[in-house]
């Protein structure tokens, strides 16, 4: 599995300009310091993570079946985009799944991979079973399933854990009405041996789809950190926090507000491969 600490450069989707601020502020960001990137062809939504191919080798790609439940209906399907056309015009060869699966529901470790429970769900026609033995095939890791947090419709991983190291993951301070779901997740990777560090965590409670808040939703290179800001108070804590858990990167704040509140923040609406 090629982990995100490995990766040296940047896909982001050719609809992302229209985010002019943001857009700008983040490309500048990346020349500043020297990290590649490039924009995908014929994208029809910004969130690359998602539709794009899982890296598992130095040249081997696997691609999930992109059918997310979220966007099968009249209004959102004209925003699916299309991986294998773009895979084809940046000439990436890809290993093909039957599954349905998002890329933001895979967190990549080095000896195993965590998804949430809603890949049960979009994939009704196989046993779980039958599930989880196609992920360690095509992945050669083990997989680990967690709960999907409550109240995500999008049931992605990446909005409650990342990857630190084999033994630990970082995840979301839950508090609250999520402290019992952060148990349930953390009883099972105890099991696993695994740890849990916690990361600053205050979404917006207003019942629109923000991802203001979401400091997990960072994005990770080979020497770098990019963590989203979004004008509270809790930045501040959150950039401590990252640049005490990765003394040996530069740590950066985006202003990630305006792109937040389209529903991601920064490890959504990138691509970061090993070239």
């Amino acid at each position: 599995m090629i982990l995100d600490e490995q990766t040296n450069f940047i896909w982001l989707s050719d609809l992302l300009p229209k985010h002019q601020s943001f857009f700008k502020h983040l490309t500048s960001i990346l020349e500043l310091n020297r990290i590649p990137w490039a924009l995908l062809p014929g994208t029809k939504d910004i969130w690359c993570v998602d539709f794009m191919p899982l890296q598992t080798e130095p040249s081997k790609f696997v691609q999930f079946q992109y059918k997310p439940d979220y966007l099968q209906s009249r209004e959102y399907l004209p925003t699916q985009s299309d991986p294998n056309e773009i895979c084809e015009s940046i000439s990436i060869v890809t290993q093909k799944s039957h599954l349905i699966v998002d890329g933001g529901n895979i967190i990549k470790g080095a000896t195993w991979a965590i998804l949430t429970d809603k890949i049960f769900k979009e994939n009704p026609n196989h046993s779980r079973n039958e599930i989880v033995d196609e992920l360690t095939k095509l992945l050669n890791v083990t997989p680990i399933i967690i709960p999907t947090l409550p109240y995500d419709w999008t049931g992605h991983a990446d909005g409650v854990l990342r990857y630190y190291n084999n033994k630990t993951v970082l995840i979301n301070d839950f508090s609250g009405s999520f402290i019992q779901y952060r148990r349930k997740v953390e009883s099972i990777l105890s099991k696993l041996g695994i740890n849990t560090i916690p990361i600053p965590f205050a979404p917006e409670v207003d019942g629109n789809i923000s991802a203001s808040g979401y400091y997990i939703n960072y994005l990770q290179l080979k020497n770098h950190i990019l963590i989203p800001e979004f004008g509270i108070p809790e930045d501040v804590i959150a950039l401590e926090k990252f640049q005490l858990l990765f003394p040996d990167y530069t740590v950066i704040p985006i202003p990630s507000k305006a792109i937040a509140s389209q529903g991601g923040v920064l490890n959504c609406i990138s691509w970061n491969i090993l070239k």
